[in-house]
């Protein structure tokens, strides 16, 4: 588990942060700031906190100096309302910068890119955490073990989602946001409100679809997605 801390001026702005990261798995909210020097002196005794969310324009600190005073001892997504501040944030090496109004697609790329970052050997493909996934069965306290290396793709049914295997598929009661956070980092990417694909499998992408290896499928690229998805894929 990644912890991480919230440094911004803007109350409402720390309470839109501090709601993704709670959705978000593998990542703990440790504390919040609205003033960077409190925040400095926190991350004094506090070395261990992996990633900070920080805003640029502060009037006591900004976040341009923050970084350039922790940068190396920790990982930096910085936010702004001002576009021209990004190319400064890269300078100094940042991981990502968030451009307000910050939407929660656009903070789990930057997240993304953390992730990857953070794991030691990672490549562009997430790090595989574990192999499997227990899911319901047809039966009241029966669970069905998924072995995610078998999984080309999954299908989102409202509140039921399809995960279909090479050669079978099975229905299971679970929706995809809870299925896309419980996969993060397990070899799968979210590339349509209704579908979910194991990286490893993707055979061809042509910009609006892909398709997978075993499957004669066209899958659709949501446009919220097709970012990501490109970064993942180094395209």
């Amino acid at each position: 588990m990644n912890t991480c801390i919230i440094i911004d001026d803007e109350h409402h702005i720390v309470e839109l942060l501090a709601g993704y990261v709670n959705k978000t798995a593998h990542l703990e909210l440790k504390k919040t700031f609205n003033n960077p020097l409190q925040a400095l002196e926190y991350l004094d005794k506090n070395e261990d906190i992996d990633l900070v969310f920080i805003d640029i324009n502060m009037e006591e600190l900004s976040g341009l100096e923050f970084v350039r005073i922790k940068n190396g001892q920790h990982k930096f997504i910085m936010v702004t309302a001002f576009e021209e501040y990004a190319v400064q944030g890269f300078e100094n090496d940042i991981v990502d910068y968030l451009l307000k109004p910050v939407t929660f697609e656009r903070f789990m790329t930057a997240v993304g890119k953390f992730n990857r970052r953070n794991n030691v050997g990672s490549t562009s493909t997430p790090k595989l955490v574990k192999d499997f996934l227990f899911v319901k069965g047809d039966q009241k306290g029966k669970y069905l073990k998924v072995k995610l290396n078998e999984v080309l793709y999954i299908e989102g049914l409202k509140n039921y989602v399809s995960i279909s295997f090479l050669n079978n598929k099975l229905t299971t009661l679970m929706n995809m946001k809870d299925l896309e956070l419980t996969l993060m980092n397990s070899g799968f990417i979210r590339i349509h409100r209704s579908f979910i694909v194991s990286i490893s499998k993707i055979a061809t992408f042509n910009g609006g679809h892909l398709k997978l290896e075993g499957s004669d499928r066209l899958f659709p690229i949501g446009e919220s997605y097709k970012e990501h998805l490109m970064k993942v894929l180094e395209i």
